[in-house]
Order: structure tokens, then C-alpha cells, then sequence
């Protein structure tokens, strides 16, 4: 049994929307351009701010994610001042920012991906996984606030209780039934009456497996938030082209190999059961991914989190007066909207005359974290 506590995890709040507009090419084929209207962009609100306040005003302002927002943020402000956190508490830092994953993950199974495939919503694991997560910031914090930057954290065995929750309403909502081997994965998905498993094996374009990198190590996209101002807004890997922040991209080849026999947005839906086994492995072990921060010069820091869509870097500037200077960030989200990306590329293979119905599971498979407004050149021209 978990407990409650006062710092409430916040339901994800989708800001801005993404018009996905299909351009020529017939019946199939064409193309598909994003206009995103998502609003990413929060430096005006921190420049000139305490940096202490940073990390707590970035998950006011992004609240999707928002403890990743906000652990980014602190990683970025302490790498800035040169300050390494204590063991434990950079340890607790990371379980949080896992945690965070694993909720995003249930409420997926519980409330947006049931009715794409003709199910009810169920909200009850849900709010066992909330109050999971909040349970755990009480143990691993004493009611300190996780983003205070003189907040110690106790050691993560201290928040077991809480992490046994969370594992429990994952495998329930989002794996129920699934084996613990991630080899074994497809052939549940082939089989199980899950939400997740029925998306897997729901038909979609079939699409070649796409030779898409996952976007670059910190310190280079780092560096392309400082040299290039409109980088955060539409990133891409060096010389131009897409990344893939997902899961996918991160797979082994064969595994990944497997999951494009499901198609373009199957496969990505395969990649989650992956994500949560991942999440479930790591949460078991007491050994969340870390976040990482460097100092490229003097007075700047740079931080990545892992979330639930993929990496999230903030890059920021301390100035002499302890205010943040410059900041910079980039979402997972900027990433899937490369138009030579795998995400514009599973759109525009849906036949013209379906787009707009079919587009609701590749949108809910990519998961780019804001409202998707699928459109033909027919349609926005009326």
C-alpha cells in the first residue's frame, strides 16, 4: 500500500497544436508538412530570473514531462556553477525522472489508447501510479522540494515501496500478461487482447525499416542550441537530416528489424512495450538511466533527461549574478518533426481519402506530445 502526498503529479496538459498537412501525390505517396503552433520557446520567462528559480518555473511553463523539464533545468543551472550533486540525491534525480516515464506510460494504456481500438477507459491503475510517483518524491525527499537545489534526497531504496507500486501498474495497464524477455515481446503483441498489443498489430503503412539515427550526443546538440538560435524550434542531426528520438532508434537492429514487420506506426507502439519493459528492468534494479550535464565554458550548462518521447536538453547561462543569461532548449517532440522524418513519412503513405481517420494511430504511435490536426492541401484550401 502507498501513501499520498502534497506534491501532485500534473495530468499531461497538451498546449499548441501541429497541423499535419498532406501535399500532393495522389491517392498514396505525397508528402506531409507540420506547422507547429506548440509552444516551446519559454527563455523570455527565465531570462533575467534567479537560476535557483529555473528549474521550478521550466515545469510551471512545460508541464507535459514537467519533472523532466525541471530536473534538466537544475542539472543545467548546477553544471553552469560547477556543482555535482551528492550521490544520492543525483540518484534519487534520475529514479524521479523514470518514474515520471512509467506514469506517462500507464496513463497512455488507461485513457488514450483504449478507444482507438473500440475499448473503455479505465483510470483506476492510473491514479495508483500517481499517487505511486508522489509517494515516492515524499520518501526520497521529506516533503523538500525535489527541484530546491540545497534539497538532499535520501538514498532510492528508501522509495522501494513506492517503485513496487509503479511496477505493478505498469505491468498491469500497459504489459499485463507480457514476458519479461524482450525478445519474446512480438510474439505477445501478435496475441494479447491489450490495448498496446492490438495497436501493434493493427494494419497501418508498411513502410522499409528507416536508417534514422537517434539525435546526437549532449555536448553536439548542445552546441547547435548555442550557435543557432531556431534549433530548438526544428533540429536536425548534422548535415541536415532527421533523428529519431524514440524508442525505436534505440533498439538493437534485430529487435528493431522485428518491429518494422508491424509497419510504420505498429512498430513504434512495439517500441513502447520495449520502453516499459526498460522502465520495469530499471526500477526493479534501482538503477534509472542518469542525467547527464556538462560544462562546456565557464558560466554554461547543459543537461539531458530521458522521458517518455526521448531526450530532452536544456541548455542554459549563468551570469555573474546568479541569473540565468541565456536558455535554450529542445524536445523530442521538434525532433519527430523533421519533414524527411519517419513520422511525416508514415502520414504521408496513408491513402489521401483516409487520411484524416487513419492519422489518429500514427499520431497516438509517434506520440508528439501536442494536439495533431491531420489536413489535406484539398481541405486547408477550403
Amino acid at each position: 500500500m502507498v501513501g499520498t502526498h502534497a506534491v501532485t503529479a500534473r495530468p499531461p496538459q497538451r498546449t499548441g497544436a501541429i497541423e499535419a498537412l498532406r501535399l500532393g501525390g495522389g491517392a498514396h505517396g505525397g508528402r506531409v508538412a507540420f506547422r507547429n503552433a506548440r509552444v516551446t520557446d519559454i527563455a523570455p520567462a527565465l531570462v533575467g530570473r534567479p537560476a535557483d528559480r529555473a528549474p521550478r518555473l521550466a515545469r510551471m511553463l512545460m508541464p507535459v514531462c514537467g519533472w523532466a523539464q525541471g530536473l534538466a533545468g537544475l542539472a543545467a543551472v548546477e553544471a553552469a556553477r560547477g556543482i555535482q550533486p551528492d550521490p544520492a540525491t543525483a540518484a534519487a534525480r534520475a529514479m524521479l525522472a523514470l518514474a515520471e516515464t512509467g506514469v506517462g506510460l500507464v496513463w497512455h494504456a488507461c485513457l488514450d489508447w483504449p478507444p482507438l481500438v473500440g475499448a473503455a477507459r479505465e483510470s483506476g491503475c492510473l491514479r495508483y501510479a500517481r499517487t505511486a510517483l508522489d509517494t515516492l518524491v515524499a520518501r526520497l525527499w521529506s516533503l523538500a522540494d525535489p527541484l530546491d537545489p540545497s534539497a538532499r534526497a535520501q538514498p532510492i531504496l528508501a522509495g522501494e515501496p513506492a517503485m513496487s507500486a509503479l511496477i505493478e501498474a505498469i505491468q498491469r495497464a500497459v504489459l499485463p500478461r507480457a514476458p519479461a524477455d524482450p525478445r519474446r515481446l512480438a510474439d505477445w503483441a501478435r496475441r494479447d487482447p491489450s490495448p498496446l498489443a492490438r495497436l501493434v498489430r493493427h494494419p497501418g503503412p508498411a513502410l522499409p525499416a528507416p536508417a534514422v539515427p537517434p539525435p546526437g550526443p549532449l555536448a553536439t546538440v548542445a552546441a547547435a542550441l548555442a550557435e543557432d538560435p531556431g534549433f530548438g524550434r526544428a533540429p536536425a542531426a548534422p548535415g541536415g537530416g532527421p533523428a529519431d528520438p524514440g524508442m525505436l532508434a534505440r533498439l538493437p537492429p534485430d529487435l528493431a528489424s522485428g518491429a518494422m514487420g508491424f509497419g510504420a506506426a505498429g512498430a513504434r507502439f512495439l517500441a513502447r512495450a520495449h520502453l516499459a519493459l526498460d522502465v520495469i528492468e530499471a526500477l526493479e534494479r534501482l538503477a534509472p538511466p542518469p542525467i547527464e550535464a556538462i560544462c562546456p565554458a565557464p558560466g554554461v550548462g547543459a543537461a539531458r533527461v530521458e522521458g517518455m518521447r526521448g531526450p530532452l536538453v536544456h541548455r542554459l547561462e549563468v551570469d555573474g549574478a546568479g541569473r540565468i543569461a541565456a536558455f535554450a532548449s529542445v524536445a523530442p517532440t521538434e525532433w519527430m518533426l523533421h519533414p524527411a522524418g519517419p513520422f511525416a513519412a508514415a502520414l504521408a503513405a496513408l491513402p489521401v481519402d483516409e487520411f484524416t481517420a487513419a492519422a489518429a494511430h500514427v499520431v497516438a504511435a509517434f506520440d508528439p506530445c501536442a494536439p495533431v490536426e491531420p489536413r489535406t492541401a484539398e481541405a486547408a484550401d477550403a
